[in-house]
Formats: structure tokens, sequence, C-alpha cells
């Protein structure tokens, strides 16, 4: 069971996104990556650039 609130999609269209390092802030120790999108996840599903996948097919 996948739980979390997790999300898959497939990049049907390529489009340009951002990144860039996670500062330590708030406690919480940063050092990841984060992404920055041209438009919300839902906007680039409207226009065909995403497409929503079942999580549960996708990780078994």
């Amino acid at each position: 069971r996948v739980s979390y609130n997790y999300h898959v999609y497939s990049v049907l269209v390529p489009f340009v996104v951002r990144s860039g390092p996670i500062r330590p802030w708030f406690g919480q120790p940063g050092n990841g990556v984060q992404f920055e999108l041209p438009k919300t996840v839902a906007e680039l599903i409207v226009d065909g650039v995403l497409k929503a996948e079942d999580v549960r097919i996708v990780l078994p």
C-alpha cells in the first residue's frame, strides 16, 4: 500500500524545470534538491504535458 499522498506522472512533452539545492531551515536538514515547474501540475496535465499514472501499477 502506497501512502503519504504519493503521485507518479509520465512526461509526454519535454519542458524546462529549474532546480537548486534546499538550504537547511526551520530545524530541517535541507541538502536535497528542489524543483520549480513553469506551471502547476494540474495545468501541465490539462496542457497534455504530463499524464498521471496509477501508482499501484508503477510501484508494485
